[in-house]
């Protein structure tokens, strides 16, 4: 059996196929090492029928063997003549408080488009019919559709977004018809233009409203755009006020990626923030909308909030890493008081030191990392086996290749 790779990437005319191919006890000679210390990826022979491609913690090799410690993402890979370093493979900087100091500038989230400092007074309606027009002259091209729905029973301490509080559901029920006059009205002024490729709908809480609500919403939506046969459509939800007849209506309507927030489970920290979610309820709704046929969960985490320990957030991290969801945001938080009033219910005494913010970073890097993500981004992580990092084979090529998604 010919020798192959573990990393970020393989060399060009390499094929791949995602697949579970690594049983416990599964054992593989390492036969060579490279990248930054020793830990960009190994060349190795497997004692099984089959190449077989893991990322897999460092802490696995022992006096030149990797053993597999359990159940693993794995990839069948031909085998070469001869093996070289993927020349896509850039090992990971080593993060230090010099580093971070060096580059700790304030700035807009990056996975934010366009970033909130492009949004000003100057863009009102002549604009906006103008981009309109411009974007309805190229009429073959797909679209990316956002929807934002903004209200929330309760307001979370450390929130950042757009939103409205109130349990009164009829002030949202006028924005919801605002709303899908808006849909119809801009999807006429793009004329032909109507194929979408990415859906999401954010907020806010879309599961503030009901599933009847939301379904009647997707109607329109349908009505006015045609979603391309495989379009990412995504949601975000709140495990707190989610239900499962929420996801089983959002499942039959299109919906296949869904975006949660966690930001932690430790108790202390979601009381400090005024968002109590068990672990529990995060998990078992999860397992339901997978049950359901989701293909994508996203969840998000915060580093950087009131009460937060490097000890319990790697707890957390463990937790997490036990749903093992398909995509996972790492966000530092932002404590903004002058901008959000809402924040000062925060007490800055509660808050990290910048070292220890860096060792909660830390602490999610190091579990995420030797859990088999792979970084995507400077604050996301996805399993090597979701990433799709693979290239064409020389068969399939064409004329190139390219990918992306909703952050």
């Amino acid at each position: 059996m010919g020798p192959c790779l573990i990393g970020t990437g393989f060399p060009r005319g390499w094929a791949a196929i995602d697949e579970d191919v690594a049983p416990r006890g599964l054992v593989f000679t390492l036969l060579g090492l490279g990248g930054a210390a020793g830990a960009a990826f190994l060349i190795f022979r497997a004692a099984s029928p089959s190449a077989v491609c893991l990322h897999l913690p460092s802490t696995v090799l022992r006096d030149g063997v990797l053993r597999v410690l359990g159940n693993s993402p794995g990839a069948r890979v031909p085998a070469p003549a001869s093996v070289a370093a993927p020349d896509r493979l850039r090992p990971m900087p080593q993060i230090t408080h010099d580093l971070i100091k060096r580059y700790d500038r304030p700035g807009p989230r990056y996975t934010s488009y366009p970033t909130a400092a492009e949004f000003h007074d100057d863009v009102g309606p002549a604009v906006m019919a103008e981009r309109l027009a411009a974007a309805a002259e190229k009429p073959d091209e797909p679209l990316g559709v956002y929807v934002h729905l903004p209200f929330c029973e309760e307001r979370c301490h450390y929130c950042g977004c757009n939103v409205v509080i109130t349990k009164k559901h009829d002030v949202a029920c006028g924005y919801m018809e605002m709303l899908q006059q808006e849909i119809r009205s801009t999807s006429e002024r793009l004329g032909e233009r109507r194929r979408v490729r990415q859906l999401h709908w954010g907020g806010g809480t879309p599961t503030y409203y009901t599933p009847d609500e939301l379904r009647q919403l997707q109607a329109v939506t349908l009505e006015s755009f045609e979603l391309e046969d495989d379009a990412e459509v995504a949601i975000e939800i709140d495990p707190r006020v989610t239900t499962f007849e929420h996801l089983a209506v959002l499942r039959e309507v299109g919906f296949n990626r869904l975006s949660l927030g966690i930001q932690d489970f430790t108790r202390e920290v979601q009381e400090a923030v005024n968002r109590v979610q068990p672990f529990e309820q995060t998990r078992d709704l999860i397992a339901e909308a997978r049950r359901l046929g989701f293909g994508s969960v996203n969840v998000d985490l915060i580093y950087g909030l009131p009460k937060q320990t490097p000890e319990a957030y790697a707890a957390a991290i463990e937790q997490v890493l036990s749903i093992r969801p398909e995509r996972v945001a790492v966000y530092s938080y932002a404590h903004m008081p002058w901008i959000k009033p809402h924040q000062k219910r925060i007490e800055s005494a509660d808050l990290p030191a910048p070292e220890t913010k860096l060792e909660l970073f830390l602490a999610a890097f190091d579990g995420f990392q030797g859990a088999g993500y792979s970084a995507i981004g400077l604050d996301h992580f996805a399993p090597v086996s979701y990433t799709h990092l693979t290239l064409p084979t020389k068969e399939s090529r064409g004329g190139g290749g390219g990918g992306g998604g909703v952050g």
